[in-house]
């Protein structure tokens, strides 16, 4: 520190300190005087001067090393794969430095400067306040643990946060019970090393995904594994454990207790030598049940502890295993896992084995209405493909909407030599079906409109009336008339969303009478992307939001298509659309809810069915085992707390309207 430094800080300081000394040895110190109100104060100007001298240097330096923690790190809770970052906020008077460490006994780990994590300190202007940061990309279940920042100045004064905790919401453990993961009588713990000791040699059986070895045989009435105490929420509270079972004979009973795992376990089971995958969700006082990926009933039941849900399970339970069963692919989850989640999951299981009805084969770009009792499907194809069922699972193809393709369209599209994407729906007693005609790679296109007054065939006012052009759009234009969807607002104005690549997602007002554009002019952009590859638009009012589906990516592509369903909200149907991250998807925005798995490829071009209070998700898929050709894919739509949705399993069987 140079010394101009030191006498221009004593010059400064020299009247304030002179006067506290003062007053602290009496009010005749400045002259010399001894104080008589404090005669146990000794007093001379040679200590007075060396004393003001030595508080005049040191004074400031002191105040150099002064650090205050304002606000230490808060404990978090995050899922895995997503981004952590700690914060503390701090007062220094001088050059501050921090490091940031794990808790992890006697040598804490430092954090912060790795290829997962990094750390920042940022200061206010022209003040002494400094936030440092500590940010944990992609968390992993190994990140769960204690984290603190320790800070230090130039004086070597050094001060520690609080130690935060960071809890991570993922998979815990996750015993396969298969051929490949069992070894000397141990069932292996892909996650981490819980390892399950087998209570007997393991007998192994035909899997619920079909693989020979890829699940175990127990016989009961013991438990049929071990393993050691660990600890399954990680301090998050929430519990799900997952498995898929089948059960063959019940051999022991289970009396009822809302607050045993075995209990609600045993409810739903059935004993009728299937596979199913069962899932028991925990959060505080509340469980929600789930069979083969489906909701199957909520109750109140308090979060299990540890051995509880381990001996529901048949580990660690020497006496008490109720079931004559096979045994696949358990999960035990610190974390409630939504309806999205699970379903997943058993998708991942079934998806390969799933057969798929014929007459939902070759289904593109999908539309569905229902009338009485029964489900129409329309599709992309020559005059537009018709289909029907009455229970969402068998499929009839019943003819095309056009023989002939309107005499008006080859005019306005050269080329066009099948209908694309049709868009259904009803109101003041007709079906208002409007359609694309366009040719691959080109923005020279058009949208177009028929009515009916019914949908059956069979009924003698049965015919489809053409209404001619709706909207166009030229190879001058910056947008791309097709894939066409029509919105009642909740003022019951219309409005027609379309757009595909070029600038994205448009909507124009309609007129009720006419169901064309009041100003085909008047264009809102409500979503695009940089690369351009968004389309297939479909919105609905829910919860007082208006949510938009879009498809990201490449369709027509078979097993290379990239497809997949996103979805955005906003108050006003005009927008602005934000995804679930606040990212407006007039700037690429849209979170994701279908994509694309081992064997369908490419979902994509989504209807929503609102039917009896279900909200269904209706789209396409390119089957993997079937050379890449596209089929109909529905799946029940459900809506999470924050009002987001949420899709079920896919439909695999019958559902009676």
């Amino acid at each position: 520190m140079g010394r101009a430094w030191i006498r221009s800080m004593m010059a400064c300081n020299w009247r304030l300190l002179t006067k506290t000394l003062s007053a602290i040895t009496g009010s005749g110190a400045e002259s010399g005087r001894v104080s008589q109100a404090r005669p146990w104060i000794w007093y001379n100007r040679d200590m007075h001067r060396s004393l003001l001298l030595a508080i005049a240097v040191l004074w400031p330096l002191a105040s150099l090393g002064q650090i205050t923690i304002i606000s230490d790190p808060a404990d978090l809770v995050v899922p895995e794969g997503s981004q952590a970052t700690f914060q503390v906020i701090f007062e220094s008077k001088g050059t501050a430095q921090v490091a940031w460490y794990k808790v992890a006994g006697p040598n804490d780990i430092p954090v912060g400067n790795d290829q997962r994590s990094s750390a920042s300190l940022t200061s206010e202007p022209r003040r002494p306040i400094y936030t440092a940061r500590l940010t944990i990309g992609r968390t992993s279940m190994s990140d769960a643990g204690y984290y603190y920042c320790s800070i230090s100045d130039a004086s070597g004064q050094a001060i520690s946060s609080r130690a935060s905790h960071l809890s991570v919401k993922g998979l815990v453990a996750y015993w396969p019970l298969d051929g490949a993961d069992i070894g000397e009588g141990v069932f292996l713990d892909q996650v981490s090393s819980h390892h399950l000791s087998a209570s007997s040699q393991p007998q192994l059986a035909v899997g619920p995904d079909g693989r020979a070895e890829g699940a175990i045989s127990v016989s009961g009435p013991c438990g049929w594994a071990t393993v050691g105490p660990f600890d399954l929420t990680l301090g998050t509270g929430e519990l799900t454990a997952v498995l898929w079972i089948r059960p063959i004979a019940r051999i022991a009973y289970i009396p009822p207790d809302p607050n045993d795992p075995a209990a609600i376990l045993d409810q739903v089971l059935q004993m009728d030598g299937r596979w199913h995958q069962v899932c028991m969700a925990f959060e505080g006082n509340d469980v929600q049940v789930y069979l083969d990926g489906w909701p199957s009933t909520q109750l109140d039941a308090r979060t299990p502890s540890d051995t509880e849900l381990l001996s529901a399970l048949g580990i660690n339970n020497p006496g008490r295993w109720p079931y004559r069963c096979e045994l696949a692919q358990i999960r035990i989850y610190n974390a409630r896992l939504d309806v999205a989640a699970v379903a997943d999951l058993y998708e991942h299981v079934v998806c390969q084995q799933e057969l798929v009805d014929p007459g939902a084969i070759s289904v593109h770009d999908p539309a569905i209405v229902r009338q009485g009792n029964t489900y129409y499907v329309f599709s992309t194809g020559k005059g537009i493909a018709m289909r029907r069922s009455t229970d969402l699972y068998h499929w009839e193809y019943i003819g095309r909407v056009f023989q002939d393709l309107p005499a008006w369209i080859s005019q306005e599209v050269p080329g066009v030599s099948s209908l694309w994407a049709p868009d259904i729906s009803y109101r003041d007693g007709r079906y208002y079906l409007y359609y694309a005609a366009s040719t691959f790679g080109s923005n020279r296109s058009c949208i177009g409109l028929a009515t009916n007054v019914t949908l059956d065939p069979a009924d003698p006012d049965y015919r489809w009336v053409d209404h001619g052009k709706v909207i166009a759009s030229t190879t001058s234009s910056n947008y791309n008339a097709i894939d066409g969807n029509v919105i009642e607002g909740a003022d019951g104005r219309l409005w027609l969303a379309f757009g595909s690549f070029w600038t994205g997602i448009k909507l124009t007002e309609l007129d009720r009478l006419t169901g064309k554009p009041i100003d085909a002019s008047r264009l809102v952009p409500i979503a695009s992307r940089p690369t351009t590859a968004i389309e297939a638009p479909f919105v609905i009012y829910r919860h007082s939001f208006y949510y938009l589906f879009v498809s990201f990516d490449l369709c027509c592509r078979g097993t290379d298509s990239t497809y997949n369903i996103r979805v955005g909200r906003a108050k006003q149907v005009t927008g602005p659309y934000y995804d679930k991250e606040g990212l407006p998807m007039t700037s690429g925005g849209g979170t994701l809810i279908v994509a694309g798995d081992q064997r369908w490829k490419g979902p994509g071009h989504n209807a929503i069915l609102s039917d009896q209070g279900q909200d269904y998700l209706v789209y396409h898929a390119y089957d993997s085992q079937a050379n890449g050709v596209s089929a109909l894919r529905i799946r029940p739509l459900y809506w999470s707390d924050d009002l987001w949705p949420l899709p079920g399993p896919t439909i695999r069987s019958p559902i009676l309207p």
